[in-house]
């Protein structure tokens, strides 16, 4: 069977470094796929599919290798490489695009940027659209545009038998459905997303202040607030680390306007005055002008190249005093810089359109470890999930954004969307060819 581009056999010279290739993560899984296929065109990617049936291969697919597991790395299996699939065509009549799953965050808003467009990409730069939006999509001024992957309008989807499917609202709309929140529990191979475009942002305005540690658990019961109090095209979160070994948690808090002019955004921003220990802060950068270069440069940094990575996360509706002390509590358990715990207000409910997205919640509390010394690997890699265990009684389940659930049990649907899940998968692929979530004990 002929499948265009590059087809790598376990043993086979250069699969070595093609696997290791496909987890951005330094610390590599120990599994292993049986093969590793590099299709350049859905074409490729539905042949693939199709040698893996004929093989009796299970299937991942992998576009940016940014999972903080490696989700798509499993032992024995097919692993589909999408990188190549990275193309970006606007229609500006229409205020779409037609982009593949391999595109990164960085060129796609480039691109977009250059025609004055925009859409709710993710934080970091070098994230791939393809993962980003399956896991649902949290990103820039996604509290007014919405997550991304309800702003896809229709995907092109690689089935188990290996056929292209066309989905959208009124056609194989279950493969649609799946697609807008379904992560790598997807039951298909999307290579193609339409989206629906946004004007680029005219103003963009940012500040910062941040508090040290025994101010933390005043500046959280002040920020659970924020979201009720702030427009929506103004972003904020707060950012928690340990500077060094022996030191607790800082508290910074950040916040962008998207507001279409600088006198507005300026005016909403001023609610950050209000934080009650605000004369404790210990340094801050007052309202400035930004752009989104700088603001994709500033979450970059914040990964550090070379590092080994662990997450895991929670969602929370329900915001009492007891919670704030135990993200405290979380935030002290995580190794020192570059790891970090991240605290986000997101308006609820969210408008989730026909999408299988739908584990969301007042407070979203990211917890991310990162270290650099191989031999710390089997305590470290637990450190995220150890954090969010000290929130779970609060907590309603895990986002698939920064998912643990190799580490961690939690529901990442809800209940009625979770049996919906489980009865479509049964139905479109009856024989398992793509291959669920990777979970505690999995493979």
């Amino acid at each position: 069977m002929t499948v265009d581009g590059q087809i790598l056999w376990r043993g086979e010279e250069g699969f070595a470094e093609a696997l290791s290739g496909a987890v951005w993560n330094a610390m590599k899984p120990a599994r292993e796929p049986a093969v590793i296929v590099r299709p350049s065109s859905a074409a490729g990617v539905a042949a693939a599919v199709r040698l893996a049936a004929e093989k009796g291969l299970a299937v991942k697919a992998r576009s940016g290798g940014h999972s903080w597991t490696a989700s798509s790395i499993r032992q024995d299996s097919m692993l589909i490489d999408l990188g190549l699939l990275d193309h970006i065509e606007l229609d500006l009549d229409t205020d779409t695009a037609v982009v593949g799953p391999g595109a990164k965050v960085q060129r796609t808003m480039e691109t977009l940027a250059e025609h004055d467009r925009f859409f709710p990409v993710g934080h970091c730069p070098s994230v791939a659209l393809g993962g980003y939006l399956l896991q649902g999509g949290w990103g820039w001024n996604s509290r007014a545009l919405g997550v991304g992957c309800t702003n896809v309008r229709a995907v092109d989807v690689v089935t188990p038998d290996g056929e292209i499917l066309h989905a959208d609202g009124t056609q194989n709309s279950e493969w649609l459905w799946g697609a807008r929140g379904a992560g790598s529990g997807y039951y298909g191979i999307v290579v193609a997303y339409h989206l629906a475009l946004h004007p680029y942002p005219r103003t963009l305005l940012t500040r910062q202040d941040v508090y040290p540690a025994e101010c933390g658990e005043e500046v959280l019961r002040w920020a659970f607030e924020l979201q009720d109090r702030l427009p929506l095209e103004v972003e904020w979160f707060v950012f928690c680390t340990r500077p060094s070994e022996g030191e607790r948690a800082t508290y910074r808090v950040e916040a962008i306007s998207f507001l279409p002019d600088e006198e507005t955004g300026r005016k909403a921003l001023e609610i950050f005055d209000s934080c009650p220990v605000r004369d404790r802060a210990v340094s801050g950068a007052a309202t400035h002008p930004t752009t989104m270069p700088d603001l994709l440069a500033g979450s970059d940094g914040l990964y550090v190249e070379g590092y080994r990575w662990a997450g895991d996360n929670a969602w929370f509706d329900d915001t009492p005093d007891e919670l704030a002390t135990a993200l405290v509590e979380a935030a002290d358990v995580l190794p020192p810089w570059p790891s970090h715990l991240v605290i986000y207000g997101w308006p609820s409910p969210l408008p989730l359109q026909d999408s299988l997205f739908s584990m969301t919640g007042r407070i979203y509390a990211c917890a991310i470890s990162g270290w650099d010394d191989p031999a710390q690997d089997e305590h470290q890699k637990l450190a995220s999930a150890r954090a969010m265990t000290i929130v779970q009684d609060f907590a309603k389940g895990m986002g698939l954004a920064d998912e643990g659930l190799a580490h961690r049990d939690a529901a990442v649907h809800s209940p009625a969307n979770t049996a919906r899940l489980a009865d479509v998968r049964a139905r479109l692929d009856p024989h398992g060819r793509f291959l669920d979530y990777l979970t505690t004990g999995g493979r």
